[in-house]
């Protein structure tokens, strides 16, 4: 092929890629093409959301711990923040007015203080309870090391929800 053609086919493929990735007059972050690529690589086939203040949300779907039913989890990035943060949402629910949630929240924060890589968190309004893994991106965006957090939270995910699930029921 022509040398000259393909570097103007590679020049307009990263100008509509560019295009794409500025939805509504909002500018990508600077690793939303790496992240989306990586999650591609873990078969999790995500989709990206362009977000104002330079900002993302990618959403992915995998298989909870039984094989059975599918689970989302999210990954938001941030330009200003310098952060990609990995989270899996409602793992289990912990209402505020249940007389067994302070309970159930200390033995969380006992299997939170063995998470390594990862930690749960608590929503007062929702009772949700999800974990999730923040990776800072001041200086770079390392590809391998994404990779690898994603793995370990979801084998944490499954991990965790068998032991929550097992605080829960010794609750009630």
């Amino acid at each position: 092929m022509n040398v000259r053609l393909l570097r103007w086919a590679v020049f307009f493929c990263a100008l509509s890629l560019s295009a794409f990735a500025q939805e509504e007059g909002n500018p990508a972050p600077r690793y939303l093409n790496a992240v989306r690529a990586e999650l591609s690589a873990l078969r999790l086939n995500p989709h990206c959301e362009v977000r104002p203040g330079q900002s993302a949300i990618c959403e992915f779907r995998f298989l909870e711990a039984s094989g059975e039913a599918e689970q989302i989890g999210y990954v938001a990035i941030s330009d200003e923040a310098h952060s990609v943060y990995v989270y899996l949402p409602n793992l289990a629910t912990a209402e505020t007015d249940d007389p067994a949630t302070p309970q159930v929240l200390q033995s969380l924060m006992s299997l939170n203080w063995r998470l390594v890589g990862s930690k749960l968190e608590w929503n007062e309004a929702s009772g949700e309870v999800r974990i999730s893994a923040l990776v800072h991106t001041h200086t770079n965006f390392d590809r391998r090391a994404f990779r690898v957090l994603v793995r370990h939270l979801l084998g944490e995910s499954r991990r965790v929800s068998r032991e929550i699930d097992r605080i829960q029921t010794s609750n009630l």
